[in-house]
């Protein structure tokens, strides 16, 4: 068959066509730039090192790594089917079909969790499914990590990792908590919210408060939207879209095993009966909680402070005690209270080991800012560029 182009992004393009040797159709993947950077190439190649070993039936494998007119490109195996996204375009899914895809989707993500890896891009757009044979496939393992734990950053919400609607609170960088395989499970909850009601539960297009909304805004009920959605469901999409990873499922396992006994009770009576969740949801990780404890009495003292400041004072809070007692966690904890009024979090550290340079701290911290003002787009840089401009003249 002739080579045909299904898809085109501002990194790379995707065609379809045939394997000659194998006799089946072959996606290849070709990155745009033709001398990308080393940091560009290793991200791109990251899908092939985590699928080529891969055998999980429903993850799209990677068959090889090669060159195409002297750029970077990976073949993977073709999956038929739609995105969940597509076949959202028509209508949105029965709920016997709702439960059968999504059973296959938890089953999938649990055996990726149990290869030990974090996949951090769950969506509608990268679940397939085949409405023939009833299998669902999970793509693009491109910022997937094997790392149990991942410290976010900081940053631009525009260039966060992953996809900004679907992206579980820890993911923005701005909860205090580390990234684990967690951060999975709450964005197929938004996948499966958008399955159930055809939308996704927060409809903002300004990316500060869509990590907002994430951080501390309650989606609409699913009831809200379509009656005929069970309870059990609504509490099952609820879990799943909880903002504190320990409050979630802790397996995917867990999940698939509630979803099968909804199934049951459908087929049965066409409708699901109460239970119990998480009976079988045990994760076979031993995950101490990352809630800050003991410290309620600093912490509020240092949200009144903000609060104050927040409405125009100037004030200096000065947190102070040995090294290694949480000094950094605490004052960590005003992340989400400036996401909520858009503001800029940046912080420098004097360091025991590097005495010699002075003023450290403070550089470290205008570095931290310099770096998240030039991700800005234009809209937000042009009153930033006139504010300094005013402020230092000439120099």
């Amino acid at each position: 068959m002739k080579e045909e182009l299904l898809y085109e992004s501002k990194s790379s393009k995707i065609f379809l066509k045939e394997d000659n040797d194998q006799k089946t159709k072959v996606i290849t993947k070709i990155l745009n730039q033709e001398f990308p950077s080393s940091e560009t190439i290793s991200k791109f190649y990251n899908e092939f090192e985590l699928t080529r070993e891969l055998s999980i039936e429903g993850v799209r494998r990677s068959v090889e790594r090669k060159k195409v007119n002297n750029r970077h490109a990976i073949v993977m195996q073709y999956v038929p089917g739609k995105t969940i996204r597509e076949r959202l375009d028509g209508e949105v899914f029965t709920i016997p079909d709702f439960l059968a895809y999504a059973i296959e989707m938890a089953r999938i993500l649990s055996e990726v969790h149990e290869a030990k890896i974090i996949h951090k891009d769950i969506n509608s757009h990268n679940l397939i499914i085949d409405e023939e044979s009833g299998k669902a496939h999970l793509l693009d393992f491109g910022i997937s990590t094997k790392l149990n734990l991942k410290e976010q950053n900081l940053e631009n919400p525009e260039k966060l990792e992953g996809s900004l609607m679907y992206i579980s609170p820890e993911q923005t960088g701005r909860m205090n908590r580390r990234v684990d395989y967690r951060t999975d499970l709450y964005s197929l909850g938004i996948t499966y919210y958008e399955m159930l009601t055809g939308r996704l539960p927060f409809q903002y297009t300004d990316s500060m408060e869509m990590v907002h909304a994430h951080i501390a805004s309650q989606p609409p009920s699913i009831l809200s939207h379509r009656e005929d959605v069970p309870d059990v469901l609504q509490q099952i999409v609820d879990k799943l879209m909880a903002k504190n990873a320990e409050d979630r499922y802790q397996s995917a396992r867990g999940l698939m095993k509630d979803l099968e006994q909804c199934l049951k009770s459908w087929k049965e009576t066409e409708d699901i009966q109460d239970f119990k969740l998480c009976q079988h949801d045990f994760s076979g990780d031993f995950q101490l909680p990352q809630k800050l404890y003991g410290r309620e009495k600093e912490l509020s003292l240092l949200m009144e402070a903000f609060d104050r400041v927040s409405g125009g004072k100037l004030e200096t809070v000065l947190v102070g005690g040995y090294s290694g007692t949480g000094k950094s966690v605490l004052v960590h904890e005003t992340h989400r209270p400036i996401t909520a009024k858009r503001g800029y979090f940046v912080e420098g550290k004097f360091d025991q080991f590097q005495r010699s340079k002075p003023y450290l701290a403070f550089i470290q911290a205008f570095n931290s800012f310099v770096s998240i003002l030039l991700t800005e787009n234009e809209t937000r840089l042009q009153p930033l560029k006139k504010q300094i401009k005013n402020a230092v003249g000439e120099e």
